[in-house]
């Protein structure tokens, strides 16, 4: 397989299902491919931030993994802003970054800024890049694809960037049989994990349910808060938000019938 190949055969094994693109020159060859990649479809947006944008609303609204497709370096840097949001938002996408073919990187300023995922990872959650890798080493080069797309179910979610150097992703030299033996992670807590939640409900003698704003974005969070909280009969408090103006929505004793209710301003949390 081509570099570009292997990457779309991870995004697809990761369930992603778009990859939301703003086309320009060393992600070409990537957006090529995921065009024409069954099970993957590739989505022009307006621009690199907009691409971010356009991801991590799939994943809250649509509830589907999505991807972002940015041009190196100009293309990451004017998204800087949106990566930072989505990763306050705690939302898991991966921002596949072009970039200049590792030959040509010297020649080609201002798009091929040293150090420019390691400097942009300050925004992100986590970094990966595979221009430093000598030569085209097949084992290096799905370690670190593999490890990015990993990322992505560790826990807080959060934008993760991914810098593939073009002559990379255009190179035949990924076997095809690369993908074989990986597991995806689960996507269930582990049993142990409950075991000890479990434990702690039985044993608390007057549970309390605190709710993050976060929890709201699934359409059913109401009515499985209410359900919950019912057979525990216990209250549920709701986390203040006080970073600024928001629209997250409030809980009320009508959708939860134990009692919601939000920390007043002057709670000291």
């Amino acid at each position: 397989m081509t570099g570009a190949e292997f990457v779309a055969a991870v995004l697809r094994r990761w369930r992603v299902s778009s990859v939301f693109a703003y086309p320009g020159t060393s992600e070409l060859s990537l957006c090529a491919v995921i065009d024409g990649h069954r099970g993957l479809r590739l989505v022009n947006a307006r621009g690199d931030k907009e691409a971010v944008f356009m991801a991590a609303g799939g994943h809250l609204v649509g509830g589907a993994r999505c991807a972002a497709m940015l041009h190196g370096a100009r293309g990451l840097t004017n998204a800087l802003g949106a990566v930072a949001d989505v990763r306050r938002s705690e939302v898991p996408v991966l921002c596949l970054v072009g970039m200049a073919s590792r030959s040509s990187a010297s020649h080609l300023p201002p798009h091929c800024e040293p150090a420019l995922i390691e400097s942009a990872s300050a925004f992100a959650r986590a970094a990966f890049d595979c221009s430093a890798m000598d030569g085209f080493d097949p084992t290096t080069f799905c370690d670190v694809v593999f490890r990015a797309a990993v990322a992505l179910d560790e826990a807080p979610g959060g934008p993760v960037l991914l810098g593939l150097p073009e002559d990379l992703l255009l190179a035949r030299f990924v076997p095809d049989d690369a993908l074989d033996g990986i597991v995806l992670p689960p996507c269930e807590p582990p049993e142990d994990g409950v075991a000890v939640v479990l434990d702690a409900m039985r044993s608390a003698r007057t549970p309390v349910v605190l709710v993050e704003d976060y929890l709201l974005r699934s359409a059913s969070a109401e009515a499985d808060l209410a359900g919950f909280a019912t057979r525990l009969d216990a209250p549920v408090l709701q986390i203040a938000y006080r970073r600024g103006p928001m629209l997250f929505q409030q809980l009320t004793p009508k959708t939860v019938p134990t009692g919601a209710v939000a920390f007043a301003d002057r709670w000291a949390w």
